[in-house]
C-alpha cells in the first residue's frame, strides 16, 4: 500500500490500465445489448397502445352504427385525435407509428358482411410484409371481434 515514487515516476502501471481497460469493454459487451433493446420495446408498446386508442373507437361507432367504420367516418366522428392517411394525404396531423410511417387503415366490405377493417404499422423496416404489425376488426355475429398480429 505505502508504494513510494522515485523522482519521475508517477501514475499507474501498463497492466493496471490494461486491465481498467478491458473490464470496462467486457461491461460494455454485456450490457449494451440489454440497453439497447429498451427503446425498441418502448416502440412496440407504443404501437400497442395506438391500435387500443383504434379498438375504442371502432367499439364506439359499432355500438352506435352497427357496422365497421370507413377512415372517414373514424375522422369525421372525431373519434381519433389524429388524422389517417388515407382521408388527409397531405394533412399535417397525420396518425405515424413510432418509425415514422403512416398507420394503413384498409377496410373491406364495410357496408356489407362480411365486413373487415385492419390497421397496419410497417414496422421499423417501414416495408409491408416481414415485420409488420396489426390489428384486424371483424363482425362475427353481431359481434365486434379484434384480433392482433405481429407482438
Amino acid at each position: 500500500m505505502g508504494r513510494q515514487f522515485r523522482r519521475g515516476e508517477m501514475g499507474f502501471t501498463l497492466v493496471e490500465v490494461m486491465l481498467v481497460v478491458t473490464l470496462i469493454g467486457l461491461m460494455l459487451f454485456l450490457f449494451a445489448p440489454r440497453l439497447s433493446a429498451a427503446p425498441e420495446k418502448a416502440k412496440l408498446s407504443s404501437v400497442h397502445n395506438d391500435f387500443r386508442a383504434l379498438e375504442m373507437a371502432v367499439r364506439h361507432y359499432f355500438i352506435d352504427q352497427g357496422k365497421l367504420p370507413s377512415a372517414a367516418d373514424l375522422q369525421y366522428a372525431n373519434l381519433l385525435d389524429k388524422d389517417l392517411a388515407a382521408v388527409a394525404p397531405t394533412g399535417l396531423n397525420i396518425w405515424k407509428d413510432p418509425w415514422g410511417s403512416a398507420y394503413q387503415y384498409e377496410p373491406k366490405n364495410v357496408g356489407a358482411m362480411p365486413a373487415t377493417a385492419r390497421m397496419v404499422s410497417y414496422g421499423p423496416n417501414r416495408l409491408p410484409g416481414g415485420d409488420d404489425l396489426s390489428v384486424t376488426f371483424a363482425i362475427a355475429d353481431g359481434k365486434l371481434v379484434v384480433t392482433q398480429s405481429g407482438f
